[in-house]
């Protein structure tokens, strides 16, 4: 079985790929022409082997070609000039277009679909040019390419606006006088919270006007509350409890961002559990 292999790209890491499936030794011819690589494969007429080559060709696109897919995709559709940035929002869509395959089925890859495209076309043809392939057969995988980078500067975006957020909060509370030595801040598993001061008095009456925000059951954001009170408090330190149930995930990680090295985290003491019992 002679198979003819063609791309603009190098196919040093093709060659090397298929070296490791294929148990007999490979021979082939390589040279180029033009802008083009050429590889002519001599290989046993097996079906085995023909999936291997498939799957070596479908590593290659996602290895080799898809970054600089993803950049033409970045380039052409949206208007950016900043390199690094760019390369940030591939990597992005990189992570995204690996998350995804994982969410599948544990030990799936999503060169599998493109490897079985690949064998079928190979058991009618003998010549494969890899980028027009790409371009012309696999119209499903570059919406999910495109699809990916939307997701990718989505998230930046977020991300962006996030940092900002955070940067305004950390401005109020510089400019603050602390009110106040310490906070504890007890997170119930449902999204609520309590504060108390170092003597382990509640300051929900004094600053609260006696709320326990439920995101269950009230359209009141508990975070934006939560992070209001604090910045007016502007405590020298900020102890949390509870950071290991329920939702408090988010609201942790905000607390830490604004208010840095002020922020402890509690183990789990005897106070802290005793008043989660509450909830």
């Amino acid at each position: 079985m002679v198979i003819l292999l063609a791309s603009s790209r190098p196919l040093d890491f093709l060659l090397q790929k298929l070296r490791s499936l294929i148990n007999t030794q490979l021979t082939f011819n390589q040279w180029q022409t033009g802008r083009f690589n050429f590889c002519r494969l001599f290989l046993p007429d097996q079906k085995k082997v023909r999936e291997q080559v498939a799957t070596s060709v479908a590593a290659f696109i996602i290895e080799i070609i898809e970054k600089e897919l993803l950049e033409d995709i970045l380039y052409s559709q949206y208007d950016l000039e900043d390199t690094e940035q760019a390369q940030n929002l591939c990597l992005r869509a990189k992570r995204i277009l690996e998350q995804g395959a994982q969410g599948l089925s544990q030990g799936y890859w999503r060169g599998q679909p493109l490897t079985l495209r690949i064998k079928e076309y190979l058991e009618e043809s003998s010549y494969l040019n890899i980028d027009g392939f790409v371009q012309f057969r696999l119209p499903d995988y570059l919406l999910e390419l495109e699809q990916a980078i939307e997701e990718a500067i989505d998230e930046y975006i977020m991300e962006k606006e996030y940092d900002e957020f955070v940067g305004v909060l950390r401005y109020f509370l510089e400019i603050q006088e602390p009110r106040i030595e310490k906070v504890h801040v007890v997170l119930s598993p449902g999204g609520g919270f309590q504060l108390y001061d170092g003597k382990n008095k509640s300051l929900e009456k004094e600053y609260l006007d006696g709320f326990m925000v439920d995101i269950g059951d009230n359209d009141l954001n508990y975070e934006d509350l939560l992070l209001s009170a604090l910045i007016t408090l502007a405590p020298r330190q900020v102890v949390l409890h509870g950071t290991d149930k329920g939702k408090a995930w988010g609201t942790v990680n905000t607390i830490k961002n604004v208010f840095g090295d002020r922020v402890t985290v509690c183990n789990g003491c005897s106070r802290c559990r005793r008043i989660l019992r509450k909830f």
